[in-house]
């Protein structure tokens, strides 16, 4: 944990925008929107005591999720 300076956790959009999250479209999606939302927890617990973790929750699109993130890492870059 210590060899990381900042955790930014993308959630999945197994969690809360299932009707997004489609096996059929994306080669790289091996789980269910269940099993994803599962691991997704699993990770957020593994992480949760990192001094600098930060949550991007999932927005209405995914283009506003990525400007959230590039936000987010230009906060911590500053």
């Amino acid at each position: 944990m210590e060899s990381y300076d900042a955790i930014f956790h993308l959630v999945s959009a197994g969690k809360g925008l299932q009707e997004f999250y489609q096996l059929e479209s994306n080669e790289a999606r091996i789980e269910t929107a269940d099993e994803a939302a599962a691991l997704d927890d699993k990770i957020l617990e593994c992480w949760k005591k990192h001094p600098r973790h930060t949550i991007i929750n999932n927005a209405v699109d995914f283009e506003s999720k990525m400007v959230n993130v590039a936000n987010q890492i230009k906060e911590f870059l500053q």
